[in-house]
């Protein structure tokens, strides 16, 4: 049972608490009071995320607030990282905490893979340190100006000041008072950029898992890549312009203090691995990505849409002008193209009375969803009308094309193809309804085609893909525009163009290779890890003289060692 305590103040770093109950308790060394708090002597409070925190909780009883939990999230940076780790890692983590494994923290967090700012040490604003003293007596270090990166109090805007740590210290491991004269990282220039990051920063603290997860952010981020027309309406990103668009919204030495600057060309830059949900990107990577994108947290979090809607959401209008329904919105059917368009988008809408138009998204507008693009299909409906319309005699060619909203083409084309052209009085030259249609989407075509390709793939099991397209020209062409899926899961697998030339005469045995160099990618890794080196698949095939990444595919064990360490 503990004895004595002091209370934690709002928004204090959980070492600030330790360091003060070390001050208060007369105890010589740090080693005693850790040793009271925590049962070990290990030094607890020099940590930013402190372990043994379930010991140091049963030590106030059953019904104290200070429990793990809340210690964690009211006393920790933690919470920081919350919302960039998948749910599972996060329970890990907060297990991690409540126990002993201090040494798991730091790689689960992929601080040795990608920590940034580690050589800043603690920070204080002069202003809460005078409000602290009036309100309590005393100041305290405070938890949001030690995340790393933030150089600005939340509160104040004020430049943040680092504390002096003395080498040796026996009772106090910094004084408060004590700071460096000047904050050589902030200036005029990049004020503005510190200022807005430290809202955003107090903005993750603050925010519920429900607001920010890994799996909704990534759709989220998707979304708005496209929007912004750095993707394609596919999903497809345009990295390099990504990157010159954030080094167009950064300043360059904001992102260099942030360790975090960007080569435009690089194809390992930071910027990648943030849609990828296994690989672990520093919160404060994660938090310039959504400035650029949405342009603060809290937009982020009000931004509710995870999937591409460029028409909206259903149903849409139908814009069949002979219909009763005529401008309503009864339609379900969306189809969205994936043949090129530029960069916008190709809704195809189909209605149950037949009619079928597409439209060119997205919508930035109520009055685009009644703009059509052209019309795929009339239906019955449409048809039955032009012809009584034909059959009356009341309208001239251009009437009726207005009223039925196509071209005085079309209408000759359909009057042809009903066998009542001779009533329109017209010696226009008329197109063919099935000529027209039937080289691009006639679908009897398909069954031949396909029994085509598979009769010569089963003939010829050694051809390749090539190969086959070259003797079936006409019917792979037409499957690979309309039945693309189809077409991709029947041929045969592609040739890796970039196999290794040492080996290419020779047969590799990959289980034999998988299990020689498994033992030395687990040894290199322990021993980059005792030399405190950033650990990556790069630095490993460099030590290595093999391109583990290239041929990772075919090497199991040594995949599963590196996802055991948080590489991949």
């Amino acid at each position: 049972m503990l004895y004595f305590f002091t209370d934690l103040y709002k928004d204090e770093i959980f070492f600030s608490a330790i360091c003060r109950y070390n001050r208060y308790s007369g105890n010589l060394g740090s080693k005693k009071s850790s040793y009271n708090l925590f049962g070990t002597e290990f030094r607890n409070e020099i940590r930013m995320f402190p372990c043994h925190l379930q010991y140091f909780s049963s030590q106030f009883g059953q019904e104290t607030i200070y429990t793990p939990e809340y210690l964690i999230q009211k006393h920790t940076i933690l919470p920081l990282y919350f919302p960039f780790l998948p749910k599972e890692r996060n329970m890990d983590l907060i297990e991690d905490m409540k126990n002993n494994k201090s040494k798991e923290i730091n790689i689960k967090i992929g601080e040795f893979a990608g920590g940034i700012c580690k050589n800043i040490g603690i920070r204080v604003c002069l202003k809460c340190i005078e409000e602290d003293e009036t309100e309590y007596g005393e100041a305290y270090v405070h938890r949001e100006h030690q995340v790393p990166g933030n150089l600005v109090c939340y509160k104040h805007f004020e430049i943040l000041r680092e504390i002096i740590i003395p080498k040796y210290s026996v009772k106090e491991k910094y004084n408060i008072y004590n700071l460096k004269e000047n904050n050589h990282y902030v200036n005029e220039a990049n004020f503005m950029c510190f200022k807005k990051l430290c809202i955003d920063i107090h903005a993750i603290l603050n925010c519920t898992q429900n607001d920010i997860n890994i799996d909704e952010l990534i759709k989220k981020y998707k979304v708005m890549l496209i929007q912004k027309g750095l993707a394609s309406t596919t999903g497809i990103t345009n990295w390099k312009k990504v990157n010159a668009g954030l080094l167009e919204f950064f300043p360059r030495d904001f992102l260099d203090i942030l360790e975090s600057n960007i080569v435009v060309d690089n194809a390992f830059t930071w910027t990648k691995m943030l849609l990828k949900r296994k690989i672990l990107v520093h919160p404060i990577r994660h938090i310039l990505f959504i400035e650029f994108l949405f342009g603060s947290v809290n937009n982020l979090i009000s931004f509710k849409e995870t999937e591409y809607r460029p028409f909206g959401k259903e149903p849409w209008p139908c814009l069949n002008p002979v219909a009763s329904h005529y401008k309503n919105d009864v339609v379900t059917n969306l189809e969205i193209s994936t043949r090129s368009t530029g960069d916008k988008p190709l809704g195809i809408f189909k209605c149950d009375c037949g009619y079928c138009y597409t439209r060119l998204g997205p919508d930035k507008n109520i009055e685009d969803r009644y703009i059509k693009r052209t019309v795929k299909n009339y239906g019955e409906l449409w048809i039955n009308e032009l012809k009584n319309n034909i059959i009356s005699g009341n309208y001239g060619v251009s009437k009726i094309a207005s009223i039925m909203e196509c071209d005085s083409k079309t209408v000759g084309a359909y009057a042809k193809e009903l066998g009542i052209f001779e009533l329109l009085n017209s010696k226009m030259k008329t197109y063919s309804i099935n000529n027209k249609n039937e080289p691009r989407y006639c679908v009897s075509l398909e069954p031949q085609y396909k029994f085509d390709i598979l009769t010569l793939i089963k003939e010829n099991p050694s051809l390749s893909r090539s190969q086959v397209m070259k003797r079936l020209q006409k019917q792979c062409t037409w499957m690979y525009r309309y039945r693309r899926e189809w077409l991709n899961s029947i041929m045969p697998a592609k040739i890796d163009k970039h196999i290794d030339c040492r080996n290419a005469k020779g047969y590799v045995d990959w289980k034999n290779r998988d299990s020689e160099l498994s033992e030395k990618v687990s040894n290199i890794i322990i021993e980059m890890r005792r030399h405190n080196k950033n650990i990556t698949i790069t630095g490993i095939s460099k030590e290595l003289k093999f391109p583990v990444k290239k041929y990772l595919n075919k090497l199991p064990n040594i995949q599963k060692i590196l996802e055991d360490n948080n590489i991949i």
